[in-house]
């Protein structure tokens, strides 16, 4: 009878290539989709092993290595607005093609909803953000920044796009 530990246990690369009698080595650049030329039956003996084992390869440990969360996020202030949802859908249309997740986060139109996400934002490590602000300026933004993460952010009106220290003068 199996242990608990063993029962616990997700399969490992290591595992996969034990398997499909590779290298790890090998089954890394299949995982990856490398460059490196795998010859056909190598990489259909590794994706039969990934199915039999129930392997999933584990996007926390991709990120530590690659030093990107492949996460997007997106503050929006009122997912009941009839604008949000579709505005949503298009952003997670894009996402998908690229295989990155999206964090929703929902202000519901608070102010310290606004800064509570952006900090989340921070602890998250996220790649990108695309944010909606009502109660805060740009300067607010200018942590994440710092922190090389990606920002778009919808501003109410022109006249709110004059005084980006960071972006383009749009009109």
């Amino acid at each position: 009878m199996p242990s608990i530990d063993n029962f616990n246990k997700r399969p490992t690369q290591s595992d996969v290539a034990a398997r499909a009698g590779v290298s790890q080595t090998t089954v890394s650049y299949v995982i990856n989709n490398s460059d490196i030329a795998i010859p056909e039956p190598t990489r259909q003996r590794i994706l039969v092993a990934m199915e039999e084992l129930g392997y999933v390869p584990n996007r926390a440990a991709h990120s530590l290595r690659s030093n990107k969360t492949y996460t997007i996020a997106t503050i929006i202030p009122d997912i009941t607005n009839p604008f949000y949802p579709a505005y949503q859908r298009g952003i997670q249309d894009v996402t998908r093609q690229y295989d990155y997740d999206l964090i929703l986060y929902n202000t519901d139109e608070l102010e310290s909803e606004e800064l509570r996400c952006l900090r989340s934002l921070e602890e998250r490590q996220v790649d990108g953000a695309i944010v909606t602000l009502f109660h805060h300026n740009h300067q607010v933004l200018r942590p994440l920044l710092d922190r090389g993460i990606a920002l778009v952010s919808l501003v109410a009106g022109p006249e709110d796009v004059g005084d980006l220290s960071f972006g383009y003068d749009l009109r």
